[in-house]
Formats: C-alpha cells, structure tokens, sequence
C-alpha cells in the first residue's frame, strides 16, 4: 500500500503546494539513510534527503579510508608464496589475482644506472625503485586476496617490464592464485591477533561496501 504524504515525516515541510516541488523520495534512499542513521523513518522527501545521504557518503568514505589505512599495517600477513601446491596446504582456490605498479626513471635514476654500485653490481637508485614496485604489488596481491575471501596467495609470478618512449617507466606485475587456507596457523608461523584484526577489518570493509548509495531519488 501506498502511502500519500502531505508533509514529509522527517523535515515537516509541506509537499507538492503552490510555493514548492518536493516529492518522497525511491525506497532505496529511505533504506541508505536509514542505514547510517539508525533510523526507522518512514520517508523522505527531495528536500531533506540529498542532504542525508551526502553526509552518510562521507561517512562511509571516511570509514573505508580510516580501514584501509588499518589493513595496510596488518595485511601482511597473508603469506605469498611461488609454489603451485605448498606441502601440507588444506586450501580452497579463490580465485586469480594480480596487481600492476609503474613508477617513472627521473634523468638522475637514468644517468646513475649505468654506474655500478660498490659491490660491482647494478645501480641502487634503480633497485630501490623495482623494490618499491614489488612492496605495492604484494600489497595489491593481499588486498585483493582478502577481499575474495582468501588468507593466502599460491604461484605467484613477478615480471619486469619498461614501457614508455623516452622517458623509460619501469613496470612490475605480479599475479597468483588467491586461496582460503583452512590450516594457516598450521602451516605458517603467524601473528594470531594480527591474522584476526585482518579478517576484521576486511569483513567490515566487504559489509560497508554491499550498502550502495542509490542512483536516483524519485
């Protein structure tokens, strides 16, 4: 049944009269604000509703932001390994993963990678880029791990790459097998809290994301 409001039931103003044009808005953006507010309003109306569901974006937004910088300190713990099949490993496959980062060469990087270090090998300034590459790349991996529902990652493949003309950026990419491991804390010698507060986290971050702001109000 559907129910005609004369006024809106959360702001009192007055619907659809000669001096305005406001209308109740979808059920959708009733169930969002009430999501975040805690509420159990019955309605909306094009007045006050923007409003609300802005103001929870944010919210949500800065729930996310305040998550992910959370995980970033707990999410190595998921292990990445380069076996197909790790002996002993009870697991489940997730799904592929894979994860990119490109980071450009500066005339300085270039002109002092064709100087070999102390040690005779090749230039640091370089090596420190493609190790900055991997640290992001194995980031990405577990991130999107996580995210399947994984807690580890099977044969992983790194590659190297430059792209680009003349100005030369160098390019790591990596990608695995996202996998649930039944017997982690068997297998691998872990942080229990840490391994905890990671699914925690994640958890929380994949129920945040199934509330979807709506599209349309009315």
């Amino acid at each position: 049944m559907i129910t005609e409001y004369k006024v809106c039931p959360n702001c009192d103003k007055k619907l659809n009269g000669l001096m305005t044009t406001k209308n109740m808005v979808k059920p959708a953006a009733v169930a969002y604000i009430n999501h975040f507010n805690r509420t159990k309003q019955t309605a909306y109306c094009t007045g006050c509703a923007p409003g609300l569901i802005a103001e929870n974006q944010k919210q949500q937004n800065t729930r996310i932001t305040k998550i992910q910088t959370e995980l970033q300190k707990v999410i190595r713990v998921i292990p990445i390994v380069t076996a197909h099949s790790p002996l002993n490993w009870d697991y489940k496959v997730k799904g592929i993963v894979s994860a990119q980062s490109v980071t450009g060469t500066s005339f300085i990087t270039e002109a002092s990678s064709s100087i070999p270090d102390l040690f005779g090998g090749q230039s640091s300034a370089l090596g420190t880029k493609l190790n900055n590459g991997e640290l992001i790349c194995r980031t990405q991996l577990r991130f999107k791990t996580a995210m399947l529902g994984g807690n580890a990652v099977i044969a992983t493949d790194i590659d190297y790459a430059e792209v680009g003309g003349v100005r030369a950026m160098l390019m790591v990419c990596m990608s695995g097998t996202a996998v649930r491991l039944n017997n982690l804390q068997e297998v691998m010698d872990l942080d229990a809290q840490e391994y905890h507060t990671m699914e925690s986290l994640v958890n929380e971050l994949i129920e945040i994301g199934k509330v979807k702001p709506p599209k349309d109000l009315s």
